[in-house]
């Protein structure tokens, strides 16, 4: 007799296209793979369930997504999680699955459903499905550690890939296509401030919306929220109703070589938004910037945010955008705190192409900080660049090698000149009454060295 090498979904009684409930038929198949530690295939067609557990190592597949797995009077779930308090197992590998939720509610009462739900698995790998219009999130990762690779996940309610406190090495989320989230694309969380080593790299991401509005927690491509040492690289994405990238208080940032355009508010934020949020480092590289409201924000020093590289970014367009309370006035690179803002390319904002605000604010004891601004070209700008000299006690500020052009010259801009901030308004204006440094030798202030730069209209 011939080797069976995977089981057939059709041999314990999966029937498509029905409309009945095959969630017992289902089950009965994945506890026989498991049992037995061979493949489970599911023939092509459209099955209706309500929730499957997975509960032990398996692989489970159908012929290029030909298998579509949908609700039976709610939205679907394929679980994956130890049975009752069981230790964590894996490999577990699903591919080439549609499951759709066609927009239905999940059980009352749960936190976080998905129509793929994964707790407690050292070893997820999630490709070639498709996870579409779920009524909560597409994927919910808790615990857990793997690849969701070359999936599509489209117009889930909440976020498309939700990683809750991954282990083992953290999650490899590559190559996927994310659309019309309804909350944020791409969320990477920890409970509390930890290293998460996720990668983020090589996804579509687009049209993300902020259905539970807010100032910044939903409505982003990608969001990593007290995660040390995330990746974000090589990404593309597209029309997020608040920033395409966002970490908040996430050390150790690396976010390079992304694509980012029409972001409404930051195209790329990294915060820290409360004082027990603070972050430490941080690198943002060769990523391109196409209409934002602002295109790069290193921001909250006063909640200990500091020590960020920005460098060889290109940034195009930026405007001012109205949001409840607050307006993003159109500024290329805001940069707080120690921070190195080198070799960057901005042009045609409505405010300033660069700013640099080195202050301790209170948070960082008696260190001094300081602030690089060197070798940037900007042009097209209100204003070129603006520095914070006032503090003169902790704050020092080095500005040369940078090229502007096309700028204005008003009471409230000029090429390079200290400014004021409004921390009401996020205003910035020049400082009344100082000459424009724009091709000045000295700048005339303690703390600040000037090297030689170059500007003209």
């Amino acid at each position: 007799m011939p080797t069976v090498t995977s089981l057939n979904g059709a041999d314990y009684g999966m029937v498509a296209g029905t409309g009945t409930d095959q969630t017992a038929n289902f089950q009965a198949a994945i506890n026989a793979a498991q049992t037995q530690g061979l493949p489970l295939f599911i023939p092509a067609g459209s099955y209706s369930i309500t929730t499957v557990n997975i509960t032990a190592p398996v692989e489970i597949y159908s012929a290029a997504g030909n298998a579509v797995i949908q609700g039976y009077q709610r939205s679907p779930t394929i679980n994956v999680a130890p049975a009752g308090s069981g230790a964590s197992f894996g490999p577990v590998y699903l591919h080439d699955l549609t499951v759709t939720g066609q927009f239905q509610s999940f059980p009352a009462g749960l936190t976080n459903p998905a129509l793929i739900s994964v707790s407690n698995v050292a070893g997820i790998a999630i490709e070639r499905c498709s996870l579409l219009q779920s009524g909560h999130h597409g994927i919910y990762l808790d615990l857990s550690s793997g690849v969701i690779k070359d999936c599509t996940v489209s117009q889930p309610a909440e976020f498309g890939v939700y990683s809750v406190d991954c282990n083992n090495g953290g999650m490899l989320i590559d190559s996927n296509r994310v659309l019309y989230a309804g909350n944020n694309g791409i969320y990477i969380q920890r409970s509390s401030a930890s290293g998460d080593q996720s990668i983020v790299s090589n996804n579509l991401i687009g049209f993300t919306s902020a259905n539970d509005g807010g100032t910044g927690p939903f409505g982003n491509g990608v969001i990593v929220y007290l995660a040390d040492f995330v990746k974000v690289q090589g990404n593309m994405i597209y029309s997020s109703a608040f920033s395409a990238i966002r970490f908040n208080g996430s050390s150790f940032a690396e976010i390079t070589g992304n694509q980012c355009y029409s972001s409404s508010e930051m195209a790329i934020r990294i915060e820290a938004a409360a004082s027990n949020t603070p972050f430490f480092g941080g690198i943002v590289a060769n990523n391109i910037i196409n209409t934002a409201g602002t295109g790069i924000s290193i921001s909250n020093s006063n909640n200990g945010a500091r020590e960020t590289i920005i460098t060889a970014n290109q940034i195009y367009s930026c405007s001012n955008n109205s949001f409840p309370g607050y307006q993003t006035w159109g500024t290329g690179i805001w940069a707080e705190a120690d921070v190195v803002v080198n070799d960057n390319i901005v042009d045609s904002c409505a405010d300033w192409g660069v700013v640099v605000y080195p202050t301790n604010n209170g948070s960082l004891g008696t260190q001094k900080i300081s602030a690089q601004a060197m070798n940037n070209t900007i042009k097209n700008c209100a204003g070129g660049i603006g520095f914070y000299q006032a503090d003169t006690t902790y704050g020092r500020v080095f500005v040369g090698g940078n090229v502007v052009n096309n700028f204005t010259t008003t009471s409230k801009y000029a090429a390079i000149v200290p400014i004021t901030y409004n921390g009401a308004t996020g205003e910035i204006k020049k400082v009344t009454g100082t000459p424009d440094l724009g091709n000045a030798t000295t700048s005339g202030f303690a703390n600040v060295k000037l090297l030689l730069n170059y500007s003209f209209t």
